[in-house]
């Protein structure tokens, strides 16, 4: 009996310290135009402002956007970022709960919008758009799989 309570505060230890060190890592920085493309797997139009970037890593990284284009720019970017079938109306592929601690991260808060999704065998892409003013705006979320 006194061997298994130090074996078992080991192994309860070592779980611990293992978890710890698969926790996702936060951050909010402010990446550069090529390294949101790169992380995104997307380029971005010209036009693009406001531009949001939230990324986590851990085993996997993710990293989600939101920004506004002009509506001239719209079909070129969801084009050049895979999306070559027409978006559904009224699909939202995420909510605001799923990252409540980035405080811009408000797709719930969105009127109009279009949305989908797409896969590799490596990653996937989320995307919605808020056509219900005169510049969308796109929330994008792209992860390893």
């Amino acid at each position: 009996m006194r061997l298994a309570t130090p074996v078992v505060s080991l192994v309860l230890m070592s779980l611990l310290m293992f978890s710890c060190g698969q926790a996702p890592q936060r951050q909010e920085e402010n990446l550069n135009r090529q390294q949101i493309e790169q992380l995104a797997r997307i380029q971005l139009p010209s036009s693009s402002k406001e531009i949001e970037v939230h990324t986590e890593s851990g085993i996997d990284s993710l990293i989600v956007l939101r920004f506004t284009l002009d509506q001239s720019d719209l079909d070129t970017f969801l084009t050049s970022a895979g999306y070559t079938e027409p978006l559904k109306e009224g699909f939202r592929p995420f909510s605001s709960q799923e990252l409540r601690d980035v405080s811009w991260w408000n797709p719930d808060e969105a009127k109009d919008v279009i949305g989908g999704f797409m896969n590799t065998s490596d990653w996937a892409s989320e995307v919605m758009v808020d056509v219900s003013g005169s510049q969308p705006v796109v929330y994008l979320k792209s992860y390893d799989l």
